[in-house]
């Protein structure tokens, strides 16, 4: 992909067009299953605000480590966009990005952001589908069981550490209910598990909030 395709002088004659030839990194398959399961972040993940556009869409949502950034890069067949937000101080330095307007702070604006823009995009442009993908992967993991969709935690031996970890986590459940987390403060409700995947209700123009997130086996 290329910002300038040529270079053309004032008499109109070309001296300069952008290199085009390529070389195939990915197989067709192994970009079908990737494209698969980006096309589930849209249908049933943290982008589902953005099947308002109509057309079928694939991409990836993103929350830095520190929530200092959000973003969501999406594509159609012909279509990549991306979005992103940061919150600097005056001086430049990151700052956590805080609920604003019924926004998380964190991909959920550059989902709607995104939504918003590509309802206007694609307008003109062919309503093309994604390769289906023939297969579905190859399963891996530290056990061989990741990506049987039944497995969702994997076993390791149980270290010294882990007993003592355990021990403090009976101590923290003793104040549990002193503390509110921020599933709490903004949904009303008290939830025991730490994730979750945040939708967008496109009827009532508000977020809704799937707690069935599996917390033991990661993202």
């Amino acid at each position: 992909m290329h910002i300038v395709a040529s270079v053309k002088n004032p008499d109109g004659k070309e001296f300069y067009r952008a290199p085009t030839a390529g070389k195939q990194v990915f197989s067709p398959a192994d970009v079908a299953l990737a494209t698969k399961a980006m096309i589930g972040v849209v249908q049933h993940g943290t982008a589902t605000e953005a099947r308002s556009v109509g057309r079928e869409i694939a991409g990836k949502s993103g929350t830095a480590n520190d929530e200092t950034a959000g973003s969501f890069v999406g594509f159609t067949p012909n279509i990549v966009t991306a979005f992103a937000i940061w919150n600097p101080d005056a001086k430049g330095s990151p700052q956590v990005i805080k609920p604003f307007h019924g926004y998380l702070g964190g991909s959920d604006y550059p989902v709607h952001m995104f939504t918003r823009y590509m309802r206007q995009a694609v307008i003109g442009t062919p309503n093309t589908k994604f390769p289906e993908a023939k297969d579905t992967g190859k399963i891996g993991g530290p056990d061989g069981k990741w990506g049987l969709g039944e497995h969702r935690a994997f076993t390791h031996a149980k270290t010294e550490d882990e007993d003592k970890d355990k021990n403090k986590d009976k101590d923290k459940d003793k104040d549990k209910d002193k503390d509110l987390d921020l599933d709490s403060q903004l949904y009303g409700h008290d939830d025991s598990s730490s994730g979750g995947v945040g939708s967008y209700d496109n009827n009532s123009g508000g977020h809704s909030y799937d707690n069935n997130y599996d917390t033991t086996g990661g993202n």
